[in-house]
């Protein structure tokens, strides 16, 4: 899966240390094409850089596994090594444990991340079950939006066809986020100072009319639920992840 290791351009890259995705060990994760910084540990305590890949047909991943010369499943465990790690396929079909902070997942190795085309040496091209798995959280831009008739939010939530409360803890998502619908009706974690809230996907926040692609536009109750200071509603950073 070459194809997936370029690093996005300089232009579109965010400050490397932002809210909790502090740099601790030194190691770069690329996380639908933004650069953060984690720590992570694979392959007997080896740090390593964890990014994220299609294994299904028609995904970013290119052509079919190394292994086996099948697709997979995005929703399985499983990841793609670098060069040196694959080692000539010797670690076909074994199983690696991952740590990020206080979580760990056992992965399948299916895939070479070949670094002759691109790849560096340092990586662990995981699916993104394992990042749900991990918890790891996304930066994020959240936004005020009203989901009810007559709102700010025009038209009814594209999830369903409906105009929903905004006294209910609803978001609308950001084009690559809502992934197509495959969040409507799922619960997302937003963190916020100190403070966690689950809400539910409804709207997708459309990227190719001006939304940016680092939002989750929040009803009213989120924002409320988050004790935001009211003179700061309107926009402020949080960080989320799949409950």
């Amino acid at each position: 899966h070459p194809s997936s290791q370029f690093l996005p351009n300089p232009s579109n890259i965010y400050p490397k240390i932002k809210d909790n995705m502090k740099q601790s060990t030194v190691i770069f994760v690329i996380l639908f094409s933004t650069l953060f910084i984690y720590s992570i540990q694979a392959l007997s305590n080896m740090k390593a850089t964890m990014t994220i890949n299609s294994f299904e047909k028609g995904g970013d991943g290119g052509g079919p596994s190394e292994c086996d010369g099948k697709y997979h499943s995005d929703n399985t465990l499983i990841v793609a090594l670098s060069t040196r790690w694959y080692n000539h396929g010797q670690r076909c079909h074994k199983f690696i444990k991952i740590n990020y902070k206080s979580k760990s997942v056992k992965a399948k190795v299916v895939d070479e991340c070949d670094s002759t085309r691109g790849c560096k040496n340092n990586i662990v091209d995981a699916s993104k079950a394992v990042w749900k798995a991990l918890q790891v959280p996304k930066n994020a831009t959240m936004t005020i939006n009203s989901f009810e008739k007559g709102g700010s939010g025009g038209g009814p939530s594209e999830c369903d066809g409906h105009y929903h409360s905004d006294d209910t803890l609803i978001v609308a998502l950001s084009t690559r986020w809502y992934n197509g619908g495959q969040r409507c009706f799922k619960y997302i974690n937003i963190n916020y100072s100190g403070r966690t809230v689950q809400a539910m996907v409804v709207d997708e926040c459309d990227s190719t009319r001006g939304c940016k692609d680092d939002i989750v536009d929040a009803s009213k109750a989120v924002w409320k639920a988050l004790a935001v200071p009211k003179s700061q509603w309107g926009e402020t950073s949080v960080t989320w992840s799949d409950a």
